[in-house]
């Protein structure tokens, strides 16, 4: 250390304190409590990487959890130092439970843990911790937030208080104080965790110790000090009548011995009258077999054990003894611990005496490593089968056969317990996991629930068959999943593995009829009779989202931590949410622009598993307490109580998508799913792009409803006959021409031409439709090509004929964007790759083999390219279109116009004409004959198609 910061040592050290008030003791255990009440204590958790601890404020632990973790991770074992030629103390705190030294990085605020860090810290008369780097001091203080998480003053309801480090001179005032010792600990604090066998090891290797690393339980005695040793072969802990030999003084001291613990007294006129005290039939008094454990938590649980009683010979006459021969040893009380010392033979020997003022040393332990019960993990939960055969009647006078034996005991809906003869496997509510007290806790039980527990001592009655006695419950446990992943399993997760065609829909559980879904009427919502693929379309949206991006949502739980993710149930665009009003179900709009759920009425719901695949109630409220149900008359949905147990059941019910689509031949205009009116068209200059009507073409000409309609015409079906390929071509600016231009993947151009090896320019036509410096790696500009059909399997490109499908660059599929609709899709054209095995020679060897990556149609700035990114992809939908006119390129004059408003379309100047209105998946809204040149009708938000007399207009409707 360099003179300077000695000297700032120093002076800090003996300005802010020159004598503790409370000084740490060098080497004890302390709790670092907060305030004077020290209802809050320093204790320490793993942060959010799971690599350190971490400082945080925790409420005081209880002094029934001394013996759990909880407990100990509030306890630091102070260590002290001195510092150069500073006079003062300087500290290393160390976790007693994690073994972690409290090293912090003093560039930051947080409290985690580092390795290298400030680990020496000054502590204060008035209990302040801090530290001094290069001059300068720092702090660990209390950080106050609110219930939003910003920081404020001082505590407040709702809110937190967490740890920092901050450079300046405003310390927390610790009470820093060591934990009391316990006087007589309790069976059920000497237990292990779970309620079985401990285990102590003592400091000293000593003769005639026959509890050292020996596995045994306590058992509560009468007197509350006290405890029976029971050591698992069923004897007991005793102070024997034998004596070490001793010459050192005229003091006795006894041996200790294991032995039964008779419950009889000894027989009538076998003890010595001198006897005071009731001798058992052994001859041995019940008080050598009772102990007193006294824990110093403060110097590392320590324990130290005392006898409550040691013999003493009653006999004074050797008749007497003759008489009564091993019951004549009345009882001496002491308050002397265990102790060890040499004796005539040089050993160190354990022995219990009632002297005082020899040089004998108390004899001190530490608990081993406590392990859970042979073969009972609490990783795992188990169900439980409760196996008691018999019970006792209401005044005990008689036995009686116990209905519940054999039957699994559960939680009902309502936080009971319950039995029932079958276990529903798949259901938490069945499972019960090991608790750190040693009871059995079903996993739905709620952390305050204390009546329902299986608790006990645990007693191994057969391994082989997993029986068990808690307590004075005898029961069965059979393995059930892993705790982790019973947290899993209480309510449905929902995915999108769970939506086809982006949406899914509901289908009552009844007897009644097994084709019970979810319907929409004008907003509200029933089950009816009907085929699924006319059930409402829905989607599950979860409520909430992840902290950061990239991040799992943090679902709520219940019971022992089991997942509760909660979701809002809205139509399959999104536009409107379920709510519930009038104590019915109905869709309303989210009142949102941004397409974020800002319905003050919106119902958050989940999904609780019934135990069977598919099955759910689907709750809310606070507490749950409410389930959505079908009136069994009407079927209008209702709200309904958790514990319902009829017309509450609902499955997921979704089609099978299919891989790719096979829409119908026709003319279509293909647009993408924004309400923009773009739809795939052919430029001028050869390339495909995104444009709408009236968009310009040249100077004097521009894009019509014609010159924007193409003709959608399949290839070759024997390709694969589970992917339809297609072609897309148009009539714009070859009108007289005897071909078409076909929307085509230049790469497989080059392909072709490379193959046939008759065009030197292959190169450059690679490089003119190589659109990687804009969108990427292996990105492709799309472009039209004129081209002509020519059989089954060819297509003629520029006067080559291509025959060979594998290479045809104009054959594009229709992958349906299942997430979307069923009738929305990704344009796809596969990638053909260089065949390495290819044999001119071998026939049907070919240059060329399709590639396992696909090129899918999307764009960039309305300029479309082909990628093999599928995320890049765009999302069309095909709609239906008229013929074109024979003059394409002309827009025609019409009288009829069509106006857009909210929730109708105003169709002028078409009276007397037939007037369709159809959505963008081509279902019809409306079909009628207009008796007004200003007809108002009804019409769904959102992209729709008017027809008057064949010719469509697209508006969106608000």
């Amino acid at each position: 250390m360099n003179k300077k910061f000695s000297t700032l040592l120093a002076a800090a050290l003996f300005g802010t304190f020159s004598a503790f008030a409370v000084a740490p003791t060098n080497g004890k255990l302390h709790q670092i409590k907060i305030g004077t009440e020290g209802t809050q204590v320093l204790s320490v958790v793993k942060n959010k990487a799971k690599t350190a601890d971490s400082l945080v404020v925790v409420d005081a632990p209880k002094s029934s959890d001394i013996m759990k973790d909880v407990y100990k991770k509030s306890l630091w074992k102070f260590a002290s130092s001195k510092v150069d030629n500073s006079q003062a103390d300087v500290w290393t705190m160390t976790n007693y439970a994690t073994g972690s030294v409290l090293s912090l990085d003093l560039s930051k605020e947080g409290a985690s843990f580092v390795s290298n860090g400030q680990s020496k810290w000054l502590v204060s008369a008035d209990g302040k911790i801090t530290a001094i780097k290069n001059g300068d001091t720092y702090s660990i203080q209390l950080q106050y937030l609110d219930k939003d998480g910003e920081v404020v003053n001082a505590a407040v309801e709702g809110g937190k208080t967490r740890v920092i480090v901050k450079k300046n001179n405003s310390a927390e005032a610790f009470n820093i104080a060591k934990p009391t010792s316990v006087e007589a600990m309790t069976a059920d604090q000497i237990n292990g965790l779970y309620g079985t066998s401990s285990v102590l090891d003592f400091d000293k290797n000593l003769d005639g110790n026959p509890i050292d690393g020996v596995a045994f339980r306590a058992v509560a005695t009468d007197d509350e000090s006290y405890v029976n040793v029971r050591l698992n072969s069923g004897k007991y802990l005793v102070v024997d009548s034998a004596q070490w030999t001793n010459t050192v003084n005229n003091n006795v001291y006894f041996k200790l011995a294991t032995d039964a613990l008779p419950t009889e007294p000894a027989k009538e006129g076998s003890v010595n009258p001198a006897v005071e005290v009731e001798l058992l039939k052994n001859g041995r008094a019940a008080d050598f077999y009772a102990f007193k454990f006294n824990l110093d938590i403060a110097s590392g649980y320590v324990v130290t054990i005392t006898p409550k009683g040691v013999p003493t010979y009653k006999p004074t006459t050797p008749e007497e003894n003759k008489a009564h021969a091993g019951m004549s040893y009345d009882v001496v009380t002491t308050t002397r611990a265990l102790v060890y010392g040499k004796f005539a033979n040089s050993l160190e020997v354990l022995t219990a005496t009632e002297a005082t003022g020899d040089k004998l040393t108390d004899a001190k332990a530490t608990f081993g490593v406590v392990d859970t019960p042979d073969a009972l993990d609490a990783d795992y939960t188990y169900y439980v089968q409760f196996y008691n055969k018999y019970k006792k009647n209401a005044d005990e006078t008689k036995w009686l056969s116990d209905s519940r034996y054999k039957k699994y005991e559960y939680l009902d809906c309502d936080g009971a317990k319950k039995e029932n003869a079958k276990a529903s496997l798949e259901t938490p509510a069945y499972m019960w996991y090991l608790t750190s007290e040693g009871s059995l806790k079903n996993m739905m039980a709620e952390e305050t629930d204390t009546e329902s527990l299986i608790e006990g001592a645990i007693i191994l009655i057969n391994e082989k068959e997993g029986v068990y006695a808690f307590g004075t419950d005898t029961v069965k446990l059979t393995k059930g999943p892993k705790v982790e992943d019973a947290k899993k399993m209480g309510y449905k997760v929902v995915t999108k593995a769970d939506e086809v065609n982006g949406a899914l829909s509901f289908r009552l559980v009844s007897l009644l009829a097994d084709d019970l879904y979810m319907i929409a009427n004008n907003g509200t919502m029933y089950v009816a009779n009907s085929e699924l693929a006319d059930a409402q379309k829905l989607k599950v949206v979860a409520a909430e989202v992840a902290a950061e991006e990239g991040e799992e949502a943090e679902y709520a739980t219940v019971g022992n931590k089991v997942v509760k993710p909660v979701y809002y149930i809205t139509d399959r665009l999104g536009k409107k949410v379920l709510v519930s009003t009038d104590s019915n179900y109905k869709l309303e709009a989210i009142e949102s622009e941004n397409g974020s759920i800002e319905n003050e009425n919106a119902l958050k719901v989940s999904f609780l598993s019934m135990g069977k695949d598919n099955q759910y109630k689907i709750v809310y409220g606070d507490d749950e307490e409410s389930a959505i149900t079908a009136n069994a008359a009407s079927g209008i949905l209702e709200e309904g109580a958790k514990c319902d147990d009829k017309n509450v059941i609902f499955e997921f019910a979704t089609q099978e998508a299919p891989a790719y689509g096979a829409p119908a031949i026709g003319h279509v205009q293909i647009s993408t799913m924004e309400d923009d009116n773009k739809v795939i068209a052919n430029q001028k200059d050869g390339f495909a792009a995104l444009k709408a009507e009236g968009q310009s073409i040249l100077k004097s000409d521009v894009y019509t409803q014609d010159t924007l309609t193409m003709w959608l015409d399949t290839a070759c079906l024997t390709f694969d006959e589970t992917m339809p390929l297609y072609y897309i071509s148009t009539k714009t600016f070859n009108a007289e021409a005897e071909t078409r231009n076909f929307l085509i993947n230049p790469a497989n151009i080059s392909a072709a031409i490379d193959k046939n090896n008759e065009d030197p320019d292959a190169t450059e036509i690679e490089n003119i439709y190589d659109y990687a410096s804009v969108a990427g790696e292996d990105t492709y500009r799309a472009a039209f090509a004129a081209a002509s059909v020519c059989g089954l399997d060819s297509i003629a490109i520029d006067g080559d004929t291509i025959g060979l499908m594998q290479l045809n660059p104009a054959a594009i599929a229709f992958e349906v964007a299942a997430e979307i609709s069923d009738e929305a899709y990704r344009i796809v054209s596969k990638l053909h790759a260089e065949n390495d095995e290819y044999n001119a020679e071998v026939e049907g060897s070919l240059p060329y083999v399709e590639s396992e990556t696909p090129l899918y149609l999307a764009q960039l700035n309305n300029v479309l390219f082909w990628t093999v990114d599928q995320a890049k992809a765009e999302i069309f939908v095909i709609n239906r279109a008229s013929t074109p006119t024979s003059n394409e390129g002309i827009e025609a004059e019409s009288s009829v116009k069509v106006i857009a408003g909210n929730g109708t379309v105003t169709v002028q100047g078409a009276a007397g004409q037939t007037v369709t209105i159809a959505t963008v998946l081509g279902k019809a809204v409306a079909n009628e004959v207009v008796a007004s040149d200003n007809a108002t009708i009804a019409a769904p938000a959102g992209v729709v198609f008017v027809t008057v007399n064949g010719e469509t207009t697209k508006v969106v409707v608000k």
